[in-house]
């Protein structure tokens, strides 16, 4: 599949890249396509929102990005851990969760495509039903990085931003792949479908790295990455 091609621009709000193993969560690549005049047959973004390493000299470590049609800023961007937010021009809003990438921005008179890659996987999270494992993995991310920020709150305040900006994404992925694992090993038996799932899906991905050690080298804990 062509990810850029002009046919499926003029369709298409937003695309993921297909997968690169049917087991894995999320998706290598997220193509945006914020049109100038609204084709009015799909979901039609306006503006994207997300966090990125810092490229102003007052921003510590991470900055928030809003990106629209008619982009003067610059074309490539590194994107960090959080949240994808897609806003169209009513009241709809279409999310999905990085763990770190690149963005490139390329601008038409009539379309701005917004195009990020990674190396860990993107995680759509429009589907919002009870049972969806990117929906809970994206969550329980959060809470996590959200420990962590808190912890360094007490420190060094701006040291989380940095060391966020400077992480690489497989790497973070792993390591929170790790993490929670420990902590849903010890849930209660007397757990919900949706957890279950959940904790399948966490031994699967651990086991799977478990077999497949970064250059021989321990998987470093979240703790000592953030």
């Amino acid at each position: 599949m062509q990810h850029n091609s002009q046919t499926d621009n003029d369709k298409l709000g937003f695309r993921f890249h297909p997968k690169l193993d049917p087991h894995d969560p999320g998706y290598p690549g997220l193509d945006i396509f914020l049109h100038a005049d609204p084709t009015g047959q799909h979901f039609d973004p306006e503006r994207v929102g997300l966090t990125i390493a810092a490229v102003t000299p007052q921003s510590a470590g991470t900055e928030h990005l809003s990106i629209h049609h008619g982009w003067h800023g610059l074309d490539h961007y590194t994107v960090c851990a959080s949240r994808i937010i897609l806003h169209d021009r009513g009241d709809k809003i279409v999310e999905a969760f990085t763990f770190g990438g690149e963005v490139h921005i390329t601008s038409e008179p009539g379309l701005t495509t917004v195009s990020l890659v990674s190396s860990a996987p993107i995680l759509n999270l429009v589907h919002k039903y009870p049972l969806s494992i990117p929906l809970r993995l994206a969550s329980e991310v959060e809470v996590l990085l959200a420990q962590r920020r808190a912890e360094w709150a007490q420190r060094d305040p701006a040291r989380f931003k940095l060391l966020l900006a400077d992480v690489d994404p497989r790497t973070l992925y792993n390591s929170c792949l790790l993490a929670l694992s420990e902590r849903f090993a010890h849930f209660p038996k007397t757990r919900t479908e949706e957890i279950g799932q959940f904790i399948h899906f966490l031994q699967g991905a651990v086991q799977e790295l478990k077999k497949a050690p970064v250059e021989g080298q321990a998987m470093p804990m979240l703790s000592e990455l953030l």
